[in-house]
This record gives C-alpha cells, structure tokens and sequence, in this order.
C-alpha cells in the first residue's frame, strides 16, 4: 500500500475515525455506510426538490426571513454604537 500519496493518506485517516467511531457507538460499519447511504440520498432528494417551485419559494422565504433579521441587527449594532459613542463623549467631558 502506499502512504505516501496525501490523498490516500487522508482516505486512511478517515475509515480509521470511522471504524473507532462505530466501535464508540457499537455499530457495524455495514449500518454505519447504509446510514450514510440513505443520508446522501436524503440530501440528493432535497437539493432536487429546491430546484422546484414549491423549493424555490420555500428558499426565498426563508432569504427574506434573514435578510430581515440581518437588517434588524445591522440597526441595532448601529444603535449600540451610536449610544456607546455618546456615552463616551459625555464621560469626556
């Protein structure tokens, strides 16, 4: 086998955390890797559905929903900083 690749090193790696990650849990790696299976294919089918209009709609409200919390808290670090310089200047005199 050879180590010297960085890649495969990486690869070793990982099924090496993989194996004592199974062994933590007391699972099998076959469950373990059918279970990453079906997560993988979970993702798949909902990055599909995104690209659908009800999946596209969804995103969109959900963009909404943090550009508007973004906005909220952009006004209030704004605010915080305009009453702190305040407070300063006061102490400053």
């Amino acid at each position: 086998m050879d180590n010297t690749n960085p890649a495969r090193k990486n690869t070793i790696r990982l099924e090496q955390w993989e194996v004592e990650f199974c062994n933590d849990l007391g699972i099998s790696l076959q469950t373990y890797a059918r279970q990453k299976s079906e997560d993988e294919k979970e993702r798949i089918k909902h990055e599909q559905w995104l690209q659908t209009p009800a999946g596209a709609t969804y995103m969109a409200k959900r963009r909404a929903a943090y550009e508007k919390r973004l906005a909220r808290n952009r006004a209030s670090a704004k605010a915080l900083r305009a009453k702190r310089k305040e407070e300063k200047s006061a102490c400053d005199l």
